[in-house]
């Protein structure tokens, strides 16, 4: 398993990824990493997609049949989720990973807290989805200060 795939409307998740990590590969090619973009249903048939870590909203986990993941990680603003929206002001966002995250690469990322510039393109959403998928590929939490210079 190797790449990334993104199932989206439109969000620009794979664009930004893109131009970061290179080409995403098809969601039926086993990727690494399977992003699920916030407002997507996945509506395929059960366990049909398969890939190494799924990063999906919380709210979208009742459908979670539809793939089979080695692993799950959610974002939303849920204190359930992975990675959620601590605090705003203005265009500063506190972003928390709230337990540990095993990145595509083996290594740990520990429970913190971030600041990062919010593009204004972008909803909460959006952006936890792409601050978590770059998380998972090995951004560093420090590189993260500004999400439109990525």
């Amino acid at each position: 398993m190797a790449g990334f795939a993104v199932l989206e409307r439109g969000e620009q998740l794979a664009q930004r990824l893109v131009a970061r990590f290179g080409p995403a590969v098809g969601a039926d090619q086993k990727p690494g990493l399977l992003v699920v973009a916030p407002g997507m249903e996945l509506t395929v048939e059960e366990g049909t997609l398969e890939c190494g870590t799924v990063l999906l909203p919380g709210s979208v986990g009742c459908q979670l049949g539809a793939v089979r993941a080695k692993s799950a990680v959610s974002y939303g603003l849920s204190g359930r989720d992975t990675i959620t929206l601590s605090s705003r002001e203005g265009e500063q966002v506190w972003l928390a990973v709230q337990r540990e995250l095993v990145r595509l690469d083996g290594t740990v990322l520990d429970r913190q807290e971030m600041a990062v510039r919010a593009p204004a393109d972008m909803d909460a959403m959006q952006m936890l989805a792409l601050v978590g998928a770059l998380l998972l590929m090995g951004v560093e939490p420090g590189e993260l200060g500004n999400l439109d210079k990525l």
